[in-house]
């Protein structure tokens, strides 16, 4: 989840890479920058024969269309994967074509631009 670092804290594992084999990577796993209290919870890396699913618990106010669009721009290059937000009112499935939300805080919501203002409205409440 390397997208994530310039938009706040990541944890409580740390960066694993992706390289050819299970054995090379967790290798060169590294958890220097892990926080113990991060911004971006990532819950797990649910993988299968099929695809890769990745689960991250955030505060809404941290998910603007900046982050949005670099995930989805990651996602390109990863195209069986996809990313969930968990943001407390509702959550986000990111996938490289399509985002695909649920909850009253994006109900009704048509674009991009619309699904960020929403999260970052929540900075607002604080």
């Amino acid at each position: 989840m390397h997208v994530l670092k310039p938009y706040g804290t990541i944890g409580p594992m740390g960066e694993l890479p992706i390289l050819e084999d299970w054995e090379t990577s967790e290798h060169a796993w590294y958890d220097e920058d892990a926080s113990s209290s991060p911004d971006f919870f990532v819950v797990s890396d649910m993988c299968n024969q099929h695809d890769r699913w990745n689960r991250v618990e955030a505060s809404a106010g941290l998910v603007g269309a900046d982050l949005l669009q670099d995930v989805i721009a990651m996602l390109w290059a990863f195209p069986k994967w996809s990313v969930y937000f968990a943001l407390g009112q509702g959550g986000l499935t990111i996938l490289a074509d399509r985002i695909l939300y649920e909850g009253p805080l994006f109900a009704r919501a048509r674009s991009i631009e619309e699904v960020s203002e929403r999260c970052t409205s929540t900075k607002r409440a604080y």
